[in-house]
């Protein structure tokens, strides 16, 4: 399974978000799913290989934007 993880520009600034994304990657490639993460930025066609996204961090604007991304795409997600 592909999974990309939607959120925001991994540089804007740090925080625990991206420990939890990176670590919730370590761990889903231990289970055989490639995870990857992908910020605001991506197109609606980088989402074409992936089976799910999952939209994190969603109390922030840019997340509407992956959530409209994500539906455009017709793919399966979770927040």
């Amino acid at each position: 399974m592909k999974i990309a993880i939607l959120s925001r520009d991994r540089h804007s600034h740090p925080g625990g978000d991206l420990i939890q994304i990176d670590c919730t990657i370590a761990a889903l490639a231990k289970l055989g799913c490639e995870a990857v993460y992908m910020d605001h930025d991506c197109s609606d066609a980088d989402l074409a290989p992936f089976d799910l996204c999952h939209l994190f961090h969603v109390n922030f604007g840019w997340s509407l934007t992956n959530w409209e991304k994500t539906l455009r795409a017709q793919k399966r997600y979770v927040v």
